[in-house]
């Protein structure tokens, strides 16, 4: 998405050395290659990132228990419910993190 950028930094930094003495136009060629750059590479680190989506997006999720789960019941992360099940005994209220997506909008729990 921000590879492009990189290709403005010689028009940038060249085109001002070549029109005007050296010492006038540097300052304003470093001021202008340097954030070019910066968001050129930031760009290209940001799409070397895996894209996560559906269950693996919202492994390690935290939310709360609506209602008691035993061996299901009803859990709330970032403002959605979910059918949840589980091996232990979860009160409600209490704080679950998703550890498996089961299909639809249905999650294991811990």
């Amino acid at each position: 998405m921000w590879r492009h950028l990189a290709r403005l930094v010689p028009f940038v930094t060249v085109k001002p050395l070549l029109f005007l003495a050296w010492p006038t136009p540097l300052p304003l060629t470093v001021s202008r290659a340097v954030p070019t750059a910066l968001a050129a590479s930031a760009g290209s680190r940001e799409t070397r990132q895996p894209i996560l989506t559906g269950a693996v997006r919202l492994r390690g999720h935290r939310g709360g228990a609506v209602s008691a789960v035993a061996p299901d019941g009803l859990v709330r992360r970032h403002g959605d419910l979910s059918l949840a099940e589980t091996r232990r005994l979860v009160a409600k209220g209490q704080s679950v993190e998703v550890i498996k997506m089961m299909g639809g909008a249905s999650v294991r729990v811990c």
